[in-house]
């Protein structure tokens, strides 16, 4: 038994740090059935750390710590929480708050890229990666000194062309899960003149997302591996094109659909999100009010007849027409749809 018990611990702990340092404060709370924020106590119980609920975190980042090592470590430098200066370390050590304790190899790292020693805090995981988003952009640890691995297996010998694939690789992966993560239904990618906009549609609005300041130099590797997860042809530039991508996300199948448009600085391209497994609402989930559910159903129950169902993208148009037609789909009825592309499966 305890041969058997000290396996699963060793088990567990692999799984664990082969997560991302984001992600272990959760799968660490719910392998211990604890909410996140006693998951969280109790690691700075154990390790001796405090915890910092709110933190002020130096202005331009990455003029006290390497941007890579504050995306590889999950960490940001931040300003002293105490009231006073530790008389024993004054300008010799650098404070960071983290989401997961540290080890030892951290610091040195630390310790050899600064010349200060940490003195490391715990804080919210999330808290700590919207920080880290909206100083560096969404993305941005991919494109960090051109895609090279983490500080342990980085390799020397890579060319820039490797480097610079498997940046764009990770960024385009990174725009899709967070993406998926705020409940977008599309992305827009955007070219300008000496930029690359990128803007998620969430609950049918438009909004910028923040992005790395280098990501200009690749936007056109950006567009051509979108184009090849699509199987597009890369070299037609001048005319439009759809196509499809499917992808997986945390187990979930994202059906996304692509399509390209040619602009003055280059093409712009639309992502359609459709999540294969989201369950499909109901004519009583769609939001409608008793009199206009009344109204609807008295209509679908008639014989024959044209609905006609209008709105702005986004705005839940398929939604609903996959509602209507669950409400009518019995065994005693052949339903047929045209649709270019098809979103859902009845």
């Amino acid at each position: 038994m305890t041969v058997a018990s000290s396996d699963n611990q060793q088990q567990d702990r692999a799984a664990l740090e082969a997560l991302p340092r984001e992600e272990r404060l959760a799968h660490f709370a719910s392998a211990s059935g604890l909410p996140l924020e006693a998951a969280l106590e109790r690691l700075a119980r154990e390790q001796s750390l405090r915890i910092l609920n709110e933190f002020a975190v130096m202005e331009s980042p990455a003029k006290y710590i390497p941007s890579r090592m504050i995306h590889e470590y999950h960490c940001l430098p931040i300003r002293s929480p105490d009231s006073r200066k530790h008389e024993d370390f004054g300008h010799e050590t650098i404070d960071l708050v983290t989401g997961w304790p540290p080890d030892s190899r951290m610091s040195r790292w630390v310790m050899a890229a600064t010349g200060r020693r940490p003195r490391w805090y715990l804080g919210d995981p999330g808290m700590i990666t919207r920080t880290i988003q909206q100083s560096f952009g969404v993305g941005s640890a991919g494109l960090e000194d051109e895609g090279l691995e983490s500080l342990d297996d980085w390799d020397p010998s890579r060319d820039d062309d490797e480097n610079q694939n498997a940046a764009v690789i990770r960024f385009i992966n990174e725009i899709i899960e967070q993406a998926m993560a705020d409940r977008a239904t599309d992305i827009h990618f955007e070219p300008s003149r000496d930029s690359l906009q990128i803007r998620f549609r969430v609950d049918g609005e438009l909004a910028f997302v923040t992005v790395p300041e280098n990501l200009v130099k690749i936007k056109g590797a950006i567009i051509s591996r979108l184009k090849i997860m699509a199987r597009l042809n890369i070299s037609e530039k001048r005319r439009p094109q759809d196509g499809r991508i499917n992808y997986q996300i945390g187990g979930n199948d994202i059906d996304i659909r692509i399509s390209t448009f040619p602009t003055m600085y280059g093409e712009s391209i639309s992502l359609r999100l459709l999540n294969q497994r989201q369950k499909p609402l109901s004519l009583s989930e769609i939001g409608l009010l008793d009199d206009d559910h009344e109204r609807v159903a008295q209509v679908l129950a008639r014989p024959h007849g044209i609905v006609l169902v209008t709105g702005p993208t986004g705005s839940g148009k398929s939604t609903t027409l996959n509602a209507f037609i669950r409400t009518i789909n019995t065994p005693e009825r052949r339903i047929l749809t045209v649709e270019d592309p098809i979103e859902y499966e009845v």
